[in-house]
């Protein structure tokens, strides 16, 4: 499953994976150097230790050899070495023990040897008690010197070698296996770098052709739009390029609506301005061939009558275009003042009285006395707009009922028919510009009242909607904030 990544996620990742890949090389490559310093650490120490171990053994031999030597010739020269030896031994023993001090074993044999090295030195200052005589070596005492000197050396050579073994098996690995070690380590990383650089083109590679191949799923869609074709699905994803598709196709959406507007525009318009237009026309051509007779003058009254009915549709058709475009463009300004609701309407009750007796339909209103502060001139332009589309739609005989609810925030007016109903689909978009529910109907209006009566509403920060059944009647409903201050 493909991970719904954003654009700069994916460059994110782009880059991360080649730099952890590097980071694991760098890592790596810090490890096998710690290592390597470590074992060159302890190589150097077990070089030191040994070197140690075979100078005060040495220098033990060396003090022995020059005692010897001074007593047999008495050369001076033996002498100084001598006792510049013995000032010497003490130093290599503790030098050795401090080389071992951080490991009990060795430490122990280290101290054999400081305290070994110590009875050579209490040997050779009791020979250089004696006297000097060029045949001492061959006397009993010195014999027994001898060898007591002898066993000693004997038994630090045997702790030097035991010494030397226990720190070359202390060893972590040879040199042998130290050097395929680091050859492996190498090899390692050459195939880390040879992976990483792979996946660094792979992943260039994928993500070029990934943001190709949407980009040009966009630029077909823009040809698509220009030649007015239904557009390819919409790209999936969370990235920049999808969102932008979403944007594309909403847009394309709007325009198909815009277009489908400007159509039931110019339907409308044909409608509503050619035929009562048309009704001028032969209405003025009529009046022209009027011979002066009664009955001319009374066909022509009621010619004149449709003349006048044609020219309000007229009026009133610019009216509501002037309005939603006014609405539209933010330029509408409400006269918010305190207002007796109830006064407010029965006044539009009273615009619509004729009509309603005409259509046969009976005007019931329940209001109680309440005020609030609106622009009453245009919420009786809703209320009248409601009321005339209730008994446009409205079978003859029946009642509408307009009542008025007040609560502590909220004044509600409601519109009640007993027409035929609203379909459910309709319901939600019958306030939109141009929507009609039976564009067939002989008694279709405009398309725009509904959609002013809600810009209106809105305007006074108020909420506007439909409850119907279809085949009981609907209840058309507003409301508006019941404590609205002036400002």
């Amino acid at each position: 499953m493909a991970l719904k990544l954003r654009l700069s996620q994916k460059q994110l990742l782009l880059i991360s994976l080649p730099l952890v890949c590097e980071i694991v090389c760098v890592a790596g490559l810090a490890l096998m150097l710690k290592q390597s310093d470590q074992e060159t650490a302890q190589l150097e120490h077990s070089k030191q230790l040994i070197t140690s171990c075979n100078e005060l053994t040495r220098e033990a031999e060396e003090t022995v050899f020059a005692i010897m030597c001074w007593k047999a010739t008495s050369i001076r020269h033996y002498d100084e070495q001598y006792r510049k030896l013995v000032e010497e031994l003490p130093k290599l023993a503790t030098k050795l023990q401090t080389l071992t001090a951080f490991n009990p074993s060795e430490s122990k044999k280290a101290a054999s040897l400081a305290m070994y090295s110590q009875s050579v030195i209490e040997m050779t200052k009791n020979i250089d008690k004696l006297e000097n005589d060029a045949n001492i070596l061959l006397t009993p005492e010195m014999r027994e010197y001898q060898f007591n000197l002898e066993l000693l050396r004997s038994r630090m050579l045997a702790v030097q070698d035991s010494l030397a073994a226990e720190e070359r098996h202390s060893l972590p690995i040879d040199r042998t296996v130290s050097t395929q070690k680091h050859e492996l380590i190498y090899q390692a990383m050459s195939t880390i770098i040879v992976v990483n650089i792979l996946l660094s083109l792979l992943l260039a590679f994928y993500s070029s052709r990934f943001i190709t191949r949407r980009l040009g799923v966009l630029n077909e869609n823009a040809i698509l739009l220009a030649s007015r074709k239904p557009l390819n699905a919409q790209l999936s994803g969370r990235d920049e390029i999808a969102e932008l598709d979403r944007v594309f196709h909403s847009m394309a959406e709007e325009l198909t609506r815009a277009e489908q507007s400007k159509q039931e525009f110019v339907a409308m318009i044909s409608h509503d301005l050619r035929t009562p237009l048309t009704s001028l026309e032969l209405t003025l051509g009529l009046l022209g061939k009027d011979d002066g007779s009664e009955a001319a003058r009374e066909k022509s009254k009621s010619r004149l009558a449709n003349a006048q009915r044609s020219a309000r549709r007229i009026i009133k058709l610019v009216n509501e275009l002037l309005d939603l475009d006014k609405i539209e463009a933010g330029m509408l300004e409400l006269d918010l003042d305190k207002t007796d609701i109830k006064s407010m309407l029965e006044r539009s009750l009273d615009t619509v009285n004729e009509y309603a007796a005409q259509s046969g339909v009976t005007l019931y209103l329940d209001a109680p006395p309440c005020e609030a502060v609106v622009d009453g001139d245009r919420l009786g332009q809703v209320v009248v707009n409601l009321v005339s589309n209730a008994i446009k739609f409205s079978p003859k005989g029946s009642a509408i009922k307009i009542s008025l609810q007040q609560t502590r925030a909220w004044l509600t007016v409601k519109v009640t028919d007993q027409g035929k109903g609203i379909p459910s689909a309709h319901s939600k978009k019958i306030f939109d510009r141009f929507e009609q529910v039976d564009k067939d109907d002989s008694r279709r209006g405009t398309g725009l009242g509904l959609a002013i009566c809600k810009a209106l509403v809105e305007a006074h920060n108020g909420e506007i909607g439909v409850v119907s059944e279809e085949g009981v009647g609907s209840t058309f409903w507003f409301k508006v904030p019941a404590n609205r201050g002036i400002s």
